[in-house]
């Protein structure tokens, strides 16, 4: 009887993988990363259901009149936590306009005419517009109408509806940056960087132990050292594709299930091109962290060598949901930046669909060429349990 084989890769593959799972950090991490984006969905549900204060620009008593009757409807529809609807009156529709675009008010109605002749009207916002308030509108508008109508016209029923008809305008197609959006650019971000810091430490950690302990010159006599490097990526990644994916399901759920997004298919997108970055940034950043350990000898060497790579994934972290607009879509085309910035982008809404795929080709050579140097200087200083290796020292000698 004869029994296959497992290559070697895959050997290395298992025992980081088992060695890992045990860990009880490693445990703790995934509860806690879990605890946070069950945290984050209640916090969305709870500010949700608070009063919102709406204020619409008009500048006639017609539509004040609509405004105060959607306010109602509004109680009605919400009564647990209705709310609020101001009426701020303006002379003109150009003026109202303005406070829209500058964010003075949310929205403005404004009375226009059809290309038939029927007055109707227009609620205009910056961005988004409240679905609530969208809703409450347009049925006051359409009983109003269908009243007027009713009253001029008799019962023909195809001139009663003439004018019920909300039309809608965005003043951009961004979404609105509202407190919903920040915490979910938060968490995602959170997630992404989490994952890339734990397990890119993870194989640092693992590649310096084993130096350490001189365990690298025993593996590196049963098998090749490249397989070694393959196996540690391969298992650490195969647990952070797991671990993000699992918890991006588990808050798409939970954001169905209390229906505090009112986009949810623009989030899912988001999510998908999250998850879709972090496989592309992954490897890049795994292979940089393998270069970080075969160069350090000792645990402490590793801690100054790291800092580095800590800044450069908490500064992607940071910028994704502090930076300016113009700032941020600079940074969704830069390579590790991207993998950050651009699945933000999305989520805030009016991406091109081009500029997801050109800042993943980005990434994807970039990483290639990152793979292919720090491979090299793993392999060039893996061996060398004497003494920490320096940057320059390692891109000059050849293999030791």
């Amino acid at each position: 009887m004869t029994t296959t084989q497992r290559p070697a890769w895959v050997v290395v593959l298992l025992r980081e993988m088992g060695m890992k799972v045990r860990e009880k950090t490693f445990r703790i991490g995934i509860a806690s990363t879990l605890i946070l984006v069950v945290l984050g969905i209640a916090a969305l549900s709870f500010f949700s259901n608070k009063t919102e204060n709406h204020s619409i620009a008009v500048i006639d008593d017609a539509g004040t009149s609509v405004v105060h009757q959607s306010g109602d409807l509004l109680r009605t529809l919400k009564p647990d936590s209705p709310d609020e609807v101001s009426v701020v009156r303006v002379d003109a529709a150009a003026v109202a306009l303005d406070k829209v675009s500058d964010g003075t008010t949310d929205a403005a109605l404004i009375p226009v005419m059809d290309n038939t002749g029927a007055a109707l009207w227009k609620l205009v916002g910056n961005g988004s517009i409240n679905p609530d308030l969208e809703q409450a509108v347009a049925a006051v508008v359409q009983q109003t109408a269908t009243s007027a109508n009713a009253a001029r016209l008799g019962v023909n029923l195809e001139e009663l509806g003439r004018g019920a008809e909300l039309q809608r305008q965005l003043l951009s197609e961004k979404q609105g940056n509202d407190g919903s959006l920040f915490v979910l650019k938060f968490v995602f971000s959170f997630m992404f960087v989490s994952a890339l810091m734990t397990y890119g430490l993870a194989i640092a950690q693992s590649v310096v132990e084993e130096k350490e302990s001189r365990v690298v010159e025993i593996l590196a006599a049963a098998t090749s050292v490249k397989y070694l490097l393959v196996g540690k990526i391969g298992a650490n990644f195969i647990l952070g594709f797991l671990q993000v994916t699992a918890l991006t399901t588990i808050a798409l759920t939970g954001l169905a299930f209390v229906n505090v997004i009112p986009d949810l298919g623009r989030v899912a997108a988001a999510s998908g091109w999250f998850i879709f970055f972090f496989v592309l940034g992954f490897f890049a950043v795994s292979c940089i962290w393998s270069a970080l350990g075969s160069m350090a000898t000792r645990s402490e060497d590793l801690a100054s060598s790291a800092i580095p790579m800590q800044i450069l994934l908490f500064g992607a972290y940071f910028l994704s949901f502090t930076a300016p607009e113009e700032i941020l879509r600079v940074a969704s085309f830069v390579p590790v930046f991207s993998s950050i910035a651009m699945p933000t982008r999305i989520l805030d809404g009016g991406v091109e669909w081009w500029e997801p795929w050109a800042a993943a080709s980005g990434v994807v050579v970039v990483g290639i060429l990152a793979i292919r140097l720090s491979t090299n200087i793993y392999l060039r200083t893996l061996m060398r349990t004497n003494r920490r290796t320096s940057l320059k020292e390692a891109l000059r000698n050849g293999p030791s």
